[in-house]
């Protein structure tokens, strides 16, 4: 896939912070890891929106115009 296996976790932990998937902190003293467990409501309803051609494309506008911080308000 184009996403490393070390930043997985990192992506993970910011479905979840979002509030799209139930995910677990597995982090211990050997590193950091996050594990998706389940897509939310709320998980749901974004890809369903997503799946809107008009949307998606409008919502990709943003983020190239506002920058990444945007993805994360989404």
């Amino acid at each position: 896939t184009g996403v490393q296996t070390c930043a997985l976790p990192i992506y993970i932990k910011l479905l979840w912070q979002a509030e799209l998937i139930e995910a677990s902190d597995l982090t211990d003293s050997s590193g950091f890891d996050w594990k998706a467990t389940s897509l939310t409501w709320k998980g749901h309803e974004f890809l369903e929106a997503a799946r809107n051609p008009s949307r998606w494309q409008e919502a990709k506008k943003l983020i190239l115009e506002k920058g990444e911080v945007l993805l994360l308000r989404l």
